[in-house]
């Protein structure tokens, strides 16, 4: 047992270091010290030696994630091919090493790491048994039967796993160079957006810098030292007890607003407020290139640095304090409160000869209006004359409600709105009295004026085939608008043709409808089934249709109901159960 232990833990380490030495695409180094004591150890051709070996390779793997499990499959393949007992170990029970290496029970033991690196252990194992298969196909049943194993297995694709892979990976490449495109597209978007705000922000700059320059002129030259040198400064003796007390004032220049810099103050402040808002628009583009990560990024540090600078000139006009005159900003205000009814005319006064012509302009106005009036009247008449007799309307009486009944003594019926039931109480009866039935005899009407003469006939096809001779002025009561039809009853006007075979179709797909209802209620009195049929409806509809069902249940509604009257109840004891009126 001892020996045992010894054994393995010399595995593990000359293992570890076979791990650790890897070449730089990240395979197995065949040539290495440690891989050769392995191969020296297998080569002992003891079986128990190469359970062991076998144990600890399977130990390892089911510790390791599938970087190393890849190595580990390296070795596995390699001894494989070599040693007939390892062979023989795998090929007994491979159960192990399939889940550990294909997966094929991934409920209970799947693989660990990303799904990028156990697909491509995973892939990499199958074409290791792939190999292992064209070798010992013919001459090991066991290989057969692990083969057979792979193919029926539910989680593992034995003959498909690599086009899985390959259209995984195109896939990718796809989503990889979509995502590209988008972010070159953007980065285009950004950069024209970013040039036109650049070429707006440097013609409004030179405004700005121009107009301080003209309201805050400098007056000394740059070549100047603006300071005295430490050596220039005049030496004080240490000894000296007085002290000296400087105040300085605000340096900030202070620009009174006057009608000669007006126009200039204007301009100053308008590219000011321009340029403040420039600087929030290049912030919120800097902001939006960030999540775009390396290709922004050059674009939003230029951006940035380019808005620090605007806002430096931005931050030294503001040192600029604009002071307005008072009386120009109380005349401002007060036009302000005037409103747009105000114009600029100066008041003249008015002479007695304008009051004069104006009293005159009005008259002649006047006579004119009458003159219009008259004119208006009379085309009005003229009007009346030429219009088409009218039916004459006869007011309600009770010979109309009585139409055609020899009635006498009739009664007139009530109205019990005349009288206030608050001051009397309302009578109850519904007749107010009889009249004298000389007043209820049937009235006669006369009409005066020729009747208009109806020639158009409505010609509309019948199902006998037949032409319709109903003849009416405007509408036919069973075709509709009378329209202009040839000898066969078709309309000329392609526009009434079209509006005739749509209500045609209609009729028909209404009458078939209609056949096919009466069908299906033969067939469900006959079969005593019930169709279901399907409505269409939208998704609102639907969540409206099962809220009724649910809510207007009336299970629900009868317990809702109980409810709410308990709670009603037991609100009233609780408010009125100590009053003696209280039941």
């Amino acid at each position: 047992m001892q020996t045992e232990d010894v054994y393995k833990s010399g595995i593990r380490k000359n293992l570890n270091r076979v791990l650790r030495e890897l070449t730089d695409d990240g395979k197995l180094d065949f040539e290495s010290v440690p891989y050769q004591n392995l191969k020296l150890e297998i080569g002992k051709k003891d079986e128990e030696l190469t359970e062991m070996f076998s144990e600890v390779l399977m130990e390892t793997s089911s510790r390791s994630g599938c970087a190393d499990r890849y190595i580990v499959l390296q070795l596995i393949s390699d001894f494989f091919m070599s040693s007939r007992l390892f062979r023989n170990t795998i090929l007994d029970d491979p159960t192990e090493f399939l889940e550990l290496m294909v997966e094929t029970n991934p409920i209970r033991n799947p693989l660990p790491g990303s799904k990028e690196d156990s697909n491509k252990l995973k892939a990499e194992a199958i074409l290791v048994v792939k190999k292992w298969e064209e070798k010992y196909w013919q001459s090991d049943c066991r290989m057969k039967c692990l083969v057979v194993t792979l193919k029926k297995t539910k989680f593992v694709d034995y003959d498909n796993l690599n086009k899985k892979i390959e259209e995984e990976r195109r896939r990718k490449d796809l989503m990889e160079e979509r995502k590209a495109m988008i972010i070159e597209r953007t980065l285009s978007l950004y950069k024209s957006k970013f040039n036109e705000i650049k070429e707006d922000v440097e013609r409004l700059k030179m405004e700005l810098e121009t107009t301080m320059q003209m309201l805050v002129p400098s007056f000394t030259d740059s070549d100047e030292p603006s300071a005295l040198l430490p050596s220039e400064i005049p030496s004080t003796s240490s000894t000296s007890t007085k002290s000296f007390e400087i105040v300085i004032s605000d340096l900030a220049p202070i620009i009174k607003v006057s009608p000669e810099n007006d126009a200039i103050v204007e301009t100053f402040l308008g590219a000011k407020l321009l340029l403040i808002h420039r600087v929030q628009t290049l912030r919120k583009i800097a902001k939006r290139l960030i999540p775009l990560k390396e290709p922004g990024e050059s674009l939003a540090q230029k951006i940035i640095n380019y808005r620090d600078s605007i806002k430096q000139l931005v931050l030294k006009a503001d040192e600029i304090r604009i002071k307005e005159d008072k009386n120009k900003a109380k005349s401002i205000k007060q036009k302000k409160e005037k409103g747009r009814f105000d114009d600029d005319f100066i008041d003249v006064e008015i002479s007695i000869d304008d009051i004069l012509m104006l009293q005159y302009a009005e008259k002649i106005d006047e006579d004119d209006e009458d003159v219009s009036e008259i004119q208006k009247v009379e085309k009005k008449k003229e009007k009346k004359i030429k219009e088409e007799p009218k039916l004459k309307s006869v007011p309600f009486g009770l010979d109309l409600k009585y139409w055609g009944e020899e009635r006498k003594n009739v009664e007139v019926p009530k109205n019990n709105a005349d009288c206030h039931r608050f001051w009397r109480s309302a009578d109850e009866s519904t007749v107010s009295g009889t009249v004298h039935q000389t007043i209820y005899t049937q009235r006669q009407f006369t009409f005066v004026g020729e009747a208009p003469k109806i020639d158009k006939e409505c010609r509309a096809k019948l199902r006998n085939g037949y032409l319709c001779r109903r003849k009416d002025l405007h509408r036919c009561p069973l075709h509709g608008k009378i329209v202009d039809r040839d000898a066969e009853g078709v309309p000329v006007n392609p526009e009434d043709r079209h509006n005739d075979n749509e209500r045609n179709e209609r009729k028909r797909l209404k009458e078939a409808e209609e056949y096919s209802k009466k069908i299906m209620k033969d067939y469900e009195s006959k079969t005593k089934r019930k169709k279901k049929y399907e409505v269409e409806s939208t998704s609102s509809q639907d969540i409206r249709s099962r809220l009724q069902r649910k809510l207007l249940d009336p299970k629900t509604i009868q317990r809702v109901s109980a409810d709410i009257t308990s709670s009603q109840k037991n609100r009233l004891v609780k408010n009125f159960s100590h009053q003696f009126s209280h039941l």
